[in-house]
């Protein structure tokens, strides 16, 4: 949030000649070392905003100013403990401490008061918590299984298909689907995604491609949403078979991380061929920035999946699409993000 750090250390051999003043270099100084120790104290910020949040801070001071001792009023805490909430809370910029009043941070009660799929899936962040040691033996020995293969086939296609329909509606805002009449989701799942995305584009039909066990699960799903005649769903492997053609725009969510980039690069090109000339790719996943400075999710989801395994770059995506023959490379971004690629007509 607020108070990103973007001074160095000044070196203490510089010359007092080319080199900013004294109280300068201090303050620039002062600032990392508040950002080191902001890291060290990570979990116990961590921990406090997992308590207000289930203690509905947020919720019970959404729309309103209240002083200290109200908070704790609202809170049921002693005002000692309401202060201290409040100043690790107000550091990470979610409150606000102006005229002695408390209030949320101006843009928050999308996020943090309303139920949404973003505060959902604050969970999976908040329960990622490992000791040192803990850490330091996963780091060690990572696991040999990816992380689908540690869930159960309920768990991974039935209880998680609400967050693809999530994913689905919050593509459908980043891209439009207005101009296509035929999506091929290449390693489906259970159909959320293109469930989601038809909520806004009921014109749509779709094709849903995954290994052929996959089918009793996502007929289940699509059944449930009401989208039988409009998906359907076609069995397959898409690293040694061939991909259903005639679509005009295909999805690849979330499939990447999951295998080799060569394996990956197969993937591209198998779509990139079964494509219609003109017609799009998006490829979903919790991309990192070049620079592997963000976003969190992609850092958190990377240790969702085992050693043979990857989270990649925009850009690194971007190389691979160009390579299978994409064009018009584009990056949209949300929590977790898209790169779009168009085939030629050539």
């Amino acid at each position: 949030m607020k108070h990103q750090l973007t001074a160095q250390p000044a070196s203490s051999s510089s010359s007092s000649s080319s080199s900013p003043s004294r109280l300068e270099r201090n303050v620039n100084e002062a600032l990392f070392i508040d950002g080191v120790r902001e890291l060290a104290a990570g979990k116990m910020t961590s921990a406090m905003f997992e308590l207000a949040l289930e203690m509905q801070l947020f919720r019970k001071i959404h729309g309103r100013a209240v002083s200290v001792e109200e908070l704790a009023g609202l809170l049921e805490l002693p005002v000692w403990s309401a202060r201290i909430m409040a100043q690790f809370l107000c550091r990470r910029g979610v409150l606000v401490y102006r005229d002695r009043k408390l209030s949320n941070a101006p843009g928050i009660g999308p996020f943090l008061v309303e139920d949404n799929r973003d505060l959902r899936e604050l969970d999976l962040v908040l329960k990622f918590n490992l000791s040192p040691a803990a850490l330091k033996q996963l780091l060690l020995d990572p696991p040999r299984t990816n992380g689908y293969e540690r869930l159960t086939k309920e768990e991974h296609f039935i209880a998680k298909n609400r967050r693809r329909i999530d994913w689905g509606e919050e593509l459908a805002q980043l891209y439009s689907f207005k101009g296509h009449r035929l999506l091929l989701d290449v390693g489906s799942a259970s159909g959320g995604l293109p469930i989601g995305i038809r909520r806004h584009n009921p014109h749509l039909r779709c094709i849903l491609f995954d290994l052929p066990e996959t089918r009793e699960f996502a007929d289940r799903c699509v059944e449930a949403a009401g989208d039988r005649d409009y998906i359907s769903f076609v069995g397959g492997d898409f690293l040694t078979g061939e991909l259903p053609r005639g679509a005009d725009v295909a999805l690849l969510s979330n499939v990447i991380h999951n295998w080799t980039p060569e394996q990956d690069q197969r993937i591209l090109g198998k779509i990139y061929d079964a494509l219609e000339p003109g017609g799009t790719l998006l490829v979903k996943e919790s991309f990192l920035l070049d620079d592997w400075t963000a976003p969190m999710e992609g850092v958190f989801h990377a240790f969702f999946m085992g050693r043979d395994t990857w989270k990649a770059t925009y850009g690194e995506v971007e190389a691979m699409m160009a390579e299978a023959g994409f064009v018009d490379l584009e990056r949209r971004f949300d929590v977790s993000g898209v790169v779009i690629g168009r085939k030629g007509h050539a």
